[in-house]
């Protein structure tokens, strides 16, 4: 493997960090669209604006992906 060949491979890797700034990401996509709301924030900074707005579930679902990090 010649040393671009390396970088884009290395470039292409998805780490697990990667995939739970995804999930989290699409947490917030869906209660943003469940519970109208529109402001844009970390997932921490979500749950503590509404989470008294919530259903519980989504509420610990939310907690449950925070804690990934």
């Amino acid at each position: 493997m010649n040393t671009e060949q390396l970088k884009r491979f290395e470039a292409s890797i998805v780490t697990l960090e990667d995939k739970h700034h995804e999930i989290a990401e699409y947490y917030i996509g869906a209660m943003t669209n469940k519970y109208r709301n529109t402001d844009t924030m970390s997932l921490d900074e979500f749950l503590c604006e509404y989470s008294d707005n919530m259903e519980y579930e989504d509420v610990k679902l939310g907690e449950s992906i925070l804690n990934l990090f």
